[in-house]
């Protein structure tokens, strides 16, 4: 009898850019197709790289459940300034994509009686994909609350797919600019920075996933375990 070979996953995956959408002046939400057999878990990210030059490697946030009806299929959002999508974001752009990484333990926050994710900017990317994740189910849904900052509604990625997920998803965008509000459907709109909001949330018996700026991220972090929050049900990501 032959012995069995360890049959290991390819190092790198070749995928294009399939539709690039505008989610605000200065960000897009790409959706990238990939091979029907890369697989990813909600909450992770992936290295990219170009096709054609190599060489320069950028990391984003997969902003997509795994789908059974789009296998390979996902979203990434990618935003201006410093963060550069390798050969841009056309459609059609060839990359390549190393397995996903990232560990989130996705079964504790099913577990979870309540779970709350606290972001900014194109911090939400991995925060839609646990929302979507953690909503397939809505028979055992733990309470969740998503805690947005942007800078102006404009910059609030996402606005109208969370607001539409009222109220299965305690929604809370924070604006922090001095913009014009929402009318009638900003009655969930808050102002200010997310930071100076910690302290109306629910500390009791909840998992918080936190994602944004480097600073940011430890400023919440130092708050919730200031506040007796236990570190293992704090989970974070800084860029």
């Amino acid at each position: 009898m032959e012995a069995l070979m360890n049959v290991q996953a390819p190092l790198r995956y070749a995928a294009r850019v399939a539709r690039v959408d505008s989610l605000s002046p200065s960000v897009v939400r790409l959706r990238m197709h990939a091979p029907k057999s890369y697989l990813w878990s909600a909450g992770q990210h992936v290295a990219v790289a170009s096709q054609e030059h190599g060489g320069n490697i950028s990391y984003y946030s997969i902003a997509t459940p795994p789908l059974s009806s789009a296998p390979g299929e996902f979203d990434l959002v990618v935003g201006g300034g410093s963060t550069v999508f390798p050969v841009g974001t056309e459609v059609g752009h060839q990359v390549w994509l190393h397995a996903a990484e990232g560990e989130l333990p996705l079964q504790r926050l099913r577990d979870a009686k309540k779970v709350t994710m606290i972001c900014m900017g194109t911090g939400v990317a991995p925060m839609r994909a646990l929302v979507l994740e953690l909503l397939k189910d809505r028979e055992s849904v733990p309470c969740l609350t998503l805690l947005q900052g942007a800078r102006n509604v404009e910059d609030c990625l996402f606005f109208d797919e969370f607001t539409s997920l009222l109220p299965e998803l305690n929604y809370l965008p924070v604006i922090s600019g001095n913009g014009p509000s929402l009318g009638e459907a900003s009655t969930h709109l808050r102002r200010g920075r997310v930071q100076e909001h910690l302290p109306n949330l629910d500390l009791e018996q909840v998992e918080f996933c936190v994602c944004g700026s480097s600073l940011m991220v430890e400023q919440v972090t130092d708050y919730l375990l200031e506040q007796g929050v236990k570190s293992e049900s704090v989970f974070t990501e800084g860029y």
